[in-house]
């Protein structure tokens, strides 16, 4: 009796087996999804094997004839959800030649259910049936973009590895898929040493056999092929970069008379690099001359313009002084370096005229106190100077007072004027720089210290043509705006939560146990009410 029963069973499951595979296999041999009791899922695994941990997956997964992102070591696919949106049923997914097996229906319960599951980082358990063997997969929906790099056996034009880059995004029929070629390169000073990596890519494109530049435009954020991935791995919060670069286009970035944006933008991803998931990344681009409407180095001295318009970043802490500008190269290896500051542009003469309008800056900052006052708002935008150097104190971006920044001369007249940009300011709102495995840690010690952003501290403390008195009225101002207690909560808050409601935070978590992801915003809280209480008292 006993061993009609296992007979029985047996039979059933194979029935149950062959049933699935007659009723979803087309005539391409493409299976589609079905649903399946626990208990007649067991039935089906007891009659396969299943296949070992460490062996490549045999199949793709695709849906609306999408191919489904996903992390080979934990055998889990990716599939971005809008806020409010559901997974799609099981008969949506499919594969070729392989049988996909739900234990439940991936779009079961809707919305709501999709929503707690992404923030519990749950998911969807399936079987993959295909030769007789059987994978257990996950499906799991994410609240943001995955941007996908499969290795190629393409290289560029010097001679780097291309990938095909894929970036999915939630839609609102199924998903979107942005697909080019890419260099990936690594990029940062400090942050080279971290445990995950921040990128530099150049997406491209194959035309008439040769490899090209392909400018994209990649979640609403500027058309270019020129794009970087922030690991975000020294913030414990993750959201402290993308927090200061949205005040810093609120308040200061688009204050100049060339009615542009001089600043940058951000937008969250969540990255895999050849079938491993790497965790949770800012998307951004760099500051450079198509950002500034600026022509390149070379077009300008070709159409004969004196002097020259030029792009500098400060990327090492050095004091501003005229001798850095002067005289022989400091470095001979490095004609590009002076003074912690890097020349940008395409053609680097090695001379000191290229160096000209930070030797001007330079030489005001040391003059007399008279001269200073005379000289400092000819050489570089008062306005510029102004609110880069109050955004600093807001921020508490002591990381940025003498590093961390770009300087850009323009033509005005037959003389240079500068501006100042911000960037790479996760060193803020608390976060300090400090010698561990991050270069970074939370404190309260400079809560009540002024970042001394060179000229602009010396500007307010000397007040030179009404610069403190124009600092009080601009703080006035923006603490009723995007600096008042309650926006800054609240900004905060809607960052962070995203993070959290999407599951992203957890799987950064999970995906680096090493590293300092922390979604307790306490302290930056504190933090933030402590120094902008500061700064009323100090810009009364």
């Amino acid at each position: 009796m006993k061993l009609k029963r296992i007979l029985l069973w047996s039979s059933a499951a194979l029935f149950l087996l062959f049933a699935t595979l007659w009723s979803v296999k087309n005539g391409s041999g493409v299976m589609g999804g079905g649903v399946v009791s626990q208990k007649k899922m067991e039935a089906v695994k007891q009659k396969l094997t299943e296949t070992e941990a460490d062996t490549p997956l045999s199949f793709s997964l695709f849906s609306e004839d999408q191919r489904i992102p996903f992390d080979e070591g934990s055998r889990t696919f990716y599939y971005p959800v809008e806020k409010g949106g559901s997974l799609p049923g099981a008969s949506d997914f499919y594969a070729e030649d392989t049988l996909l097996l739900f234990a439940h229906d991936p779009a079961g319960g809707g919305a709501a259910a999709c929503e707690e599951m992404m923030r519990q980082n749950g998911s969807v358990d399936f079987i993959a049936v295909r030769d007789k063997q059987y994978t257990l997969c996950h499906l799991k929906p994410v609240g943001l973009p995955v941007m996908d790099f499969s290795p190629t056996d393409q290289t560029d034009d010097k001679g780097q590895p291309l990938f095909l880059m894929r970036l999915y995004e939630a839609a609102e029929e199924g998903v979107k898929v942005t697909e080019c070629l890419s260099s990936a390169s690594l990029r940062g000073n400090t942050s080279l040493t971290y445990e995950k990596k921040s990128l530099r890519l150049r997406l491209k494109k194959e035309k008439e056999g040769e490899i090209v530049k392909k400018k994209v435009r990649l979640l609403g954020m500027r058309k270019d092929d020129d794009w970087i991935l922030n690991s975000l791995y020294a913030d414990p919060s993750r959201i402290r970069d993308k927090l200061c670069m949205d005040l810093w286009k609120e308040t200061g970035a688009g204050d100049n008379p060339y009615g542009i944006t001089m600043g940058v933008e951000g937008e969250y991803v969540e990255v895999i690099i050849g079938g491993g998931y790497t965790g949770l990344y800012l998307l951004s681009y760099p500051v450079d001359r198509k950002l500034l409407s600026m022509d390149s180095v070379s077009d300008q001295m070709k159409e004969g313009k004196s002097p020259i318009e030029r792009i500098y970043k400060k990327k090492y802490t050095a004091p501003l002084e005229k001798a850095a500008f002067e005289g022989a190269l400091p470095d001979p290896g490095s004609p590009d370096l002076r003074g912690g500051y890097y020349l940008k542009g395409d053609t680097i003469l090695q001379n000191e005229e290229e160096w000209e309008g930070l030797r001007q800056l330079a030489e005001c900052y040391e003059a007399d106190e008279k001269e200073f006052s005379e000289r400092i708002f000819k050489i570089c935008d008062k306005r510029s100077l102004l609110e880069n150097w109050l955004f600093y104190q807001a921020i508490a971006g002591f990381d940025n007072e003498n590093k961390n920044h770009y300087y850009v001369t323009r033509k005005k007249g037959d003389a240079l004027v500068g501006y100042f940009i911000p960037w790479d300011m996760n060193i803020s709102f608390g976060c300090v720089y400090e010698e561990n495995a991050y270069y970074c840690a939370q404190s309260d010690e400079s809560v009540e210290e002024p970042v001394r952003f060179e000229p602009g501290q010396r500007a307010f403390e000397e007040n030179a043509d009404g610069f403190a008195k124009e600092a009080s009225d601009l703080w006035t101002q923006w603490r009723r705006g995007v600096f008042s207690d309650a926006s800054l909560t609240e900004r905060m808050d809607a960052l962070s939560e995203k993070l959290k409601e999407s599951g992203a935070l957890a799987r950064e978590q999970e995906r680096w146990p090493e590293g300092n992801a922390d979604g307790d915003l306490s302290f930056m809280k504190d933090f933030t009410n402590r120094r902008l209480s500061y700064l009323d008292g100090l810009l009364r």
